[in-house]
């Protein structure tokens, strides 16, 4: 009997197991989806313009742990052209590493 209860309940996680992973992996995709669609939008600063005679003169890699990366490029991107400076290319990336998530009850608030 012992043995008939370790042998279920062991089938029973490696089924909750298969089907958890198979559920990730369909989020995972849905994600990739979503962030392939999404159509890169610039600021102004980084507009080429087309009868421009400035001559291009320093690169830069920045990285920065920031709240909002887009609104951070843009604010960079229109400094830069603040100063008289130029940007040819942009480059958003951005990688989640943590996220909390805490459940307030309404009588908490």
């Amino acid at each position: 009997m012992n043995r008939i209860v370790k042998s279920s309940l062991l089938l029973l996680s490696f089924t909750t197991l298969l089907i958890s992973c198979k559920k990730s992996e369909a989020l995972s995709e849905e994600v990739m989806n979503d962030i392939a669609t999404e159509a890169p939008i610039s600021s102004s600063a980084a507009v080429e313009k087309k009868d421009s005679t400035r001559k291009f003169v320093r690169t830069a890699d920045l990285k920065f742990k920031v709240k909002s990366v887009p609104q951070t490029t843009y604010a960079i991107e229109n400094i830069t052209n603040k100063f008289g400076g130029f940007v040819t290319f942009t480059n958003l990336q951005s990688n989640i590493i943590d996220q909390y998530e805490t459940k307030i009850s309404q009588d908490s608030t």
